[in-house]
């Protein structure tokens, strides 16, 4: 039974990657549960329905976060090719990423006898609940917990990559309602072992940690290799810029569509900032026209 969930895993991992979405951090989604639980004590304030996700296996509970380098964007690109300015989805980004995740996951992981699929759960970064735009996942600190990367919360509120720094994206959270976290915890599973000479980037998917880091500094370092006196130079020189910003930008934030090329090349600028502190970040910035579409929503863009 375990390489046979394992197995299932695999090949669903294999087919995200090869749609573009490079991202891949398996993780027990009792830790992301745990983290709010701790920030709860300390605040007294009830729990938003985003802080307390559902456990289907309890503590064994397995999910996936899903996210995406610059190389989805031929895979965008293409999608595209099915409509026409006129007919394009209001949110056709949106509606690529949905269309082609929950395809890959119904034909990996098995329907019922209604051709319904039950077996997962799934929350995507795009969408809110409520009049007040709750979040229905908050996916910044999933990536923090699971390990995938480092949630900057102090002054830029970017989440930093160890291979792609700032440029990536956080796509959605998977949790399986039949597969348990206990497929993968036993070390000589051997077909994860093979997956580690085969493919070593869908392999690192299911490193994973039992418990997310209590100090800041030593997950930078062993995560990002950055030291504490380089994060700080960091983190005030994003928190100027970021002020500045919001001093003289006539857009509340990043996500608005920022229609005026010089307003959006401010948050440009302030993406690239870690990019002075780790130069190898620099190979993964989106090409200039999935930067153009990121930030203005520019559809003539996907049709040039």
């Amino acid at each position: 039974m375990m390489q046979d969930s394992t197995r299932t895993l695999i090949k669903l991992s294999e087919k995200l990657y090869q749609q573009g979405f490079d991202i891949l951090q398996y993780f027990p989604i009792i830790t992301y549960n745990n983290y709010f639980r701790q920030k709860q004590q300390l605040t007294n304030k009830p729990l938003s329905n985003y802080q307390n996700l559902p456990l289907p296996f309890g503590e064994n509970t397995l999910g996936l976060l899903i996210g995406n380098t610059k190389n989805i964007w031929p895979f965008f690109k293409q999608f595209c090719k099915e409509f026409t300015k006129e007919n394009v989805p209001q949110h056709p980004f949106d509606t690529f990423v949905q269309s082609r995740i929950e395809n890959i996951l119904n034909t990996t992981i098995n329907t019922n006898n209604n051709g319904h699929n039950n077996n997962y759960s799934i929350y995507y970064s795009h969408h809110y609940n409520g009049e007040l735009r709750e979040p229905v996942i908050a996916i910044q600190a999933a990536a923090d917990i699971s390990g995938l990367a480092y949630y900057e919360n102090q002054s830029s509120y970017l989440c930093l990559h160890p291979i792609y720094g700032p440029w990536f994206s956080l796509r959605c959270l998977i949790i399986f309602n039949d597969l348990s976290i206990l497929d993968l915890k036993n070390e000589k599973n051997s077909l994860l072992m093979n997956l580690k000479e085969s493919n070593d980037a869908i392999y690192n998917a299911f490193n994973f940690k039992d418990s997310f880091y209590d100090n800041e500094i030593i997950q930078i370092e062993k995560r990002l290799g950055l030291n504490e006196e380089t994060l700080r130079k960091l983190q005030n020189e994003m928190k100027e810029e970021l002020d500045l910003i919001f001093k003289t930008s006539k857009y509340s934030n990043c996500n608005d569509n920022v229609k005026d090329n010089n307003e959006y090349l401010k948050w440009v600028n302030f993406r690239d900032i870690p990019l002075k502190y780790k130069k190898e970040w620099t190979d993964f910035k989106f090409c200039k026209e999935q930067i153009l579409y990121h930030y203005t929503k520019e559809k003539e863009v996907l049709f040039q």
